[in-house]
C-alpha cells in the first residue's frame, strides 16, 4: 500500500433534535378510572457526521513524487418518532380486597434512515474515487424503514393483607417493520439478499407475590413473559466489505424472540441502609443472535443474526444504597450472568460480571450535585 502522511483531519459533528408532547389528565373518571393521562408525541432527530481529511500518499515509496488528496465522509442518522399513550389508575375492591389497577395502551410509529457518503479526491486532477475500505458509496448500510408498535396492558395490584401482595399483569404487543430499498441499500448488499418484512404479535402474561417478613425485610417472587420482536439493523443490516473480507446478510427468516422468566428476591431496610437481592432464570425461545454462517469461495465470511432455538440465562443481582449523610449518599452493586444454548454450550453474548461503586454528593440547596462511579467488568466467556 502507498504510504499516506496526514496533513490534517477535521471533525464537524451536529446532532439536533425536535420534540413537542402533549397530555392531557384527569381527575375525574366516570367510573372508569380514577385518574389517568393521555399524551400525544412527536421527535424528529438528525445526526450528520462530517470528516474532512488533508493527506499526502507516496504511491511510489517515500522518494516518488507526491499526490495530495482530500478525503470526505458525511455520515447521517435520521429518525422521526410519533405515537400516543393513555395510562389510567382505578382503586377499587372485589371480595373485600383493595384492588390497584393500571392500564392503558401505546401507538408509535417511526422512520429511520442511515445514509453514507464517501470519496477521496485527487486535489491535482479533480478525480474523484467512491471505493473506498472495500465499500462503495454512496450507501446505506440498511434500507429506510418503517415501524409500528401496538401495546394494550392492564396490571393490578391486590393488597390481601397489610403484608401480602399479589401482582397480576397481562400486555398485547403488536409489532410491523417495513423495510424499502433502494440503489444506495443495495449497492454494497450482498447477492441475493432479501428484506425481511415483519408482522408479529403476541401477549404476555406476569404473576407476582410481594410478603413482608418484618417491619425491614420483604421477600418477592415473579414469573413474567417477554417478547422482543427484531429491530431494523438485525433484520436488514446488509453491506460487503471487500478489503476485511466480510459481509452482513439479512436473514431468510428471523422469528421474535421469547421468554419465560423466574425471580425470586429478599429487599430490606436497616436504620440507613437499603439493599436488594435478586435471583433469575430466563429461558429464551427464538434467542436472537450473530452467527458466521458461511465462508465464500473468496474467502469472505458471511455474518447472519439468528434464532437460537433455546437459550437459558440466569443469575443474581445485588444491590446496596447507604445514606451517609443527609447530602452523601453510597452506593454498591454486583452482578453474575450466565447463558447456556439448548446443547449445553455457554453463550458468549451475556454481560460479564461486574461490580459498581458509586458516591453522591448534594449541596444543601440542592442546586449543585456531584457524583462518581468505579466499575470492575469481568472477561467475556471466552476471555
Amino acid at each position: 500500500p502507498a504510504m499516506v502522511s496526514t496533513d490534517s483531519s477535521v471533525g464537524d459533528d451536529e446532532g439536533n433534535r425536535h420534540r413537542f408532547t402533549g397530555s392531557l389528565s384527569f381527575g375525574d373518571g366516570f367510573g372508569f378510572f380514577d385518574t389517568g393521562t393521555v399524551s400525544v408525541f412527536w421527535q424528529e432527530t438528525n445526526q450528520i457526521q462530517i470528516t474532512s481529511r488533508q493527506k499526502t500518499a507516496y504511491t511510489m515509496g517515500p522518494m516518488g513524487p507526491p499526490t495530495a488528496l482530500l478525503e470526505y465522509r458525511d455520515y447521517q442518522f435520521n429518525q422521526s418518532i410519533s405515537g400516543v399513550a393513555a395510562n389510567l389508575f382505578k382503586q377499587t375492591s372485589f371480595f373485600g380486597r383493595p384492588n390497584n389497577i393500571v392500564y392503558g395502551f401505546e401507538f408509535e410509529s417511526s422512520e429511520a434512515s442511515r445514509p453514507r457518503t464517501r470519496y477521496e479526491k485527487n486535489l491535482a486532477t479533480g478525480i474523484k474515487e467512491t471505493f473506498l475500505g472495500g465499500e462503495f458509496f454512496p450507501s446505506k448500510t440498511f434500507p429506510d424503514t418503517e415501524i409500528e408498535r401496538t401495546a394494550i396492558f392492564f396490571n393490578n395490584v391486590i393488597d390481601f393483607s397489610p403484608r401480602t401482595s399479589i401482582v397480576f399483569g397481562m400486555r398485547y404487543d403488536g409489532y410491523q417493520l417495513t423495510p424499502k430499498s433502494d440503489s444506495l441499500y443495495e449497492i454494497n448488499a450482498p447477492s441475493g439478499n432479501k428484506l425481511l418484512n415483519i408482522d408479529d404479535s403476541n401477549i404476555s402474561l406476569k404473576l407476582g407475590a410481594i410478603q413482608d417478613l418484618s417491619d425491614n425485610i420483604s421477600v418477592f417472587a415473579q414469573y413474567a413473559e417477554g417478547f422482543r420482536s427484531p429491530d431494523y439493523e438485525s433484520a436488514n443490516l446488509s453491506f460487503l466489505n471487500q478489503a476485511y473480507r466480510y459481509a452482513v446478510e439479512s436473514p431468510p427468516g428471523l422469528d421474535s424472540e421469547i421468554s419465560e422468566g423466574f425471580e425470586v428476591g429478599f429487599r430490606g431496610l436497616v436504620d440507613n441502609f437499603s439493599w436488594s437481592l435478586a435471583l433469575y432464570d430466563n429461558g429464551y425461545d427464538d434467542f436472537i443472535d450473530t452467527e458466521v454462517v458461511r465462508r465464500t469461495v473468496q474467502g469472505i465470511s458471511i455474518y447472519q443474526y439468528q434464532n437460537l432455538s433455546s437459550v437459558d440465562i440466569k443469575g443474581l443481582e445485588f444491590k446496596l444504597q447507604a445514606n451517609l449523610a443527609d447530602n452523601i449518599k453510597a452506593s454498591f452493586a454486583f452482578n453474575i450472568t450466565e447463558g447456556e444454548e439448548e446443547d449445553g454450550a455457554e453463550l458468549l453474548s451475556v454481560d460479564p460480571r461486574e461490580a459498581l461503586l458509586g458516591i453522591v454528593w448534594n449541596s444543601l440547596d440542592e442546586k449543585l450535585t456531584i457524583s462518581g462511579y468505579a466499575s470492575a467488568v469481568g472477561g467475556s466467556p471466552d476471555n
